[in-house]
């Protein structure tokens, strides 16, 4: 049923899994001699490219978007008396209302109307704001500096990239060593101008 849906052959879909197959194999045998990064490795990677580890400052947002401002005013009056989820479930009309109003991190400079944010304390319900999603009444209940993560937090995070590095080059020699000794391929210009696209290079367009 499915491949009837999809409008594909069975011919076709045996092909196409034969053809994952026999890559899976392949890759599998480029990558087999792949070692896994040294620490001193992952220091290097991690002293070198600090900068593209930078996180921005954040806050942790809870609000309550309502249509009008007279609607905001009433539940700065309301949050007063009640909690803070409990009118979030009431009378927010934004899809976290379920969860309390919880929208969870925002990052500084990614939302122009949420900017005045930054500038609260702690558990603070702020100054009403407008956007074009509606009125917020907003609240900021955790706050993190602009920082550089430790090596130590990063580390799986960069032992992964190198091993894709190492694999995507592991494939490049393999492809290149393959057309070159194939006898197809004469054209020594031609088969060096080839660019090759593996899961590294997927990876980094992600």
């Amino acid at each position: 049923r499915m491949l009837a849906e999809e409008s594909t052959s069975f011919a076709d879909w045996q092909a196409n899994l034969k053809l994952n197959l026999l890559e899976r194999k392949v890759s599998a045998e480029i990558n087999k001699n792949v070692a896994s990064p040294s620490d001193e490795e992952i220091r290097i990677y991690y002293n070198e490219n600090k900068e593209s580890f930078r996180k921005k400052e954040r806050v942790f947002v809870q609000q309550i978007v309502l249509k009008d401002q007279v609607r905001a005013e009433y539940i700065k009056t309301e949050l007063k008396k009640q909690p803070f989820d409990v009118l979030a479930k009431k009378y927010s009309i934004a899809p976290e209302a379920a969860a309390g109003g919880i929208v969870g991190w925002i990052e500084k400079d990614t939302v122009d109307f949420f900017a005045p944010i930054f500038k609260w304390q702690l558990n603070q319900v702020g100054d009403i704001i407008t956007s074009p999603f509606g009125v917020h009444v907003m609240k900021i209940t955790k706050k993190e500096p602009e920082r550089v993560p430790s090596l130590d937090e990063e580390k799986p995070k960069i032992k992964r990239r190198i091993i894709e590095l190492k694999e995507k080059s592991a494939y490049v020699s393999w492809i290149d060593k393959e057309l070159r000794s194939s006898s197809v391929f004469k054209d020594i210009e031609l088969i060096s101008s080839l660019k090759i696209e593996t899961r590294g290079s997927q990876n980094e367009k992600r």
